[in-house]
Formats: C-alpha cells, sequence, structure tokens
C-alpha cells in the first residue's frame, strides 16, 4: 500500500502521498527505511499532488533506504510528479540496493509530470561500504524530462555503483 495524498482545490498542501519539510529527519540507526507515497488524483495547491515532496535528511546507517513515489492525477499548473524533492539521503549499507529511489509519473495528466524533480542543490545521495544505488525515473506521456536532478549531487561519497534509468534526462 501506499500513503495517500487526498485531492486538494485550493493552496494546502495535503495532495502529497508523504511530505516532510526542511528540518525533518528521519534516522534508523541501522534498520531500513521505505517510504511509499502516492498523490491525490487532483491538485492545486501550493505543493500539487506528488507521490513524495522530500526535504530534510534520510539516514538508515548500515540499513537499506527503499523509496517509492507514484503521481497519478493532474494539477493543472502545479507539479505532479513521483518525487518532488529528495533532501539528503544516507546509507552505510554494503548491500547492492542500499539505496533504490523510484519516481513514477507515467500515469499523471500534468505536462510536469516528471518521475523525479528535485528543486535546489542542497540534495545529496550517497551509499557508502560499497552500496549500490539505483534511481529510476518514468515521466508523464506529456512532460518534457523524467528525471530532472536540479544541481543535486548523487554519489560524490559512494563506493559502490551508482545507476540511473529514465526515459528523457
Amino acid at each position: 500500500g501506499y500513503a495517500q495524498g487526498r485531492n486538494n482545490t485550493g493552496t494546502d498542501i495535503y495532495g502529497n502521498g508523504i511530505l516532510t519539510y526542511g528540518s525533518t529527519v528521519l534516522d534508523s540507526a541501522g534498520g531500513n527505511i521505505t517510504l511509499r507515497g502516492q498523490g491525490a488524483p487532483s491538485g492545486g495547491g501550493a505543493w500539487a499532488s506528488n507521490g513524495l515532496a522530500l526535504s530534510g535528511i534520510i539516514n538508515s546507517a548500515a540499513g537499506i533506504i527503499n523509496l517509492l513515489g507514484v503521481a497519478y492525477g493532474d494539477a493543472g499548473s502545479q507539479r505532479v510528479t513521483g518525487i518532488a524533492g529528495l533532501g539528503t539521503i544516507t546509507s552505510a549499507s554494503p548491500a547492492a540496493d542500499a539505496i533504490t529511489i523510484v519516481g513514477d509519473a507515467s500515469a499523471s495528466l500534468g505536462s510536469s509530470g516528471e518521475g523525479i524533480n528535485t528543486w535546489n542543490g542542497t540534495n545529496g545521495i550517497n551509499a557508502s561500504n560499497g552500496g549500490g544505488i539505483t534511481i529510476t525515473a518514468i515521466k508523464s506521456p506529456s512532460a518534457v524530462n523524467g528525471f530532472e536532478p536540479g544541481g543535486m549531487t548523487i554519489g560524490s561519497a559512494s563506493t559502490g555503483p551508482v545507476t540511473i534509468i529514465t526515459d528523457v534526462l
């Protein structure tokens, strides 16, 4: 199942499946972290209807991180992305799937329906101890890009493989 965003018609932020704000810290101290969010089918609020809208820090220590954001609605001029923003994501797991991030906007009706869109350059995704990073971004049929990294750093401290899969980069 997914955390489900609700339809929003005003300027609220509730169309997102999961939303974290700037100073949010999710730290599992070694346990696995899984976030699965699905945006509302219709939006129009300030933050639209993203599967995941993330900022802050996600740190699993030696655990695995698995993020899945799904968008399938239409928020007019607002974003309807699988994942909007990512914050800082860190895992020290040696596993090949230490960090897996999937943003799927393939069923979104929005023209700004990227699979993943990170809107600022303060983001970083790092796996140490040989752990792997896999990022998959699937855009809506009318969007231009599947993955818009927005100046983020991917794997600068990583010692394992980094794989990015997208329909348009």
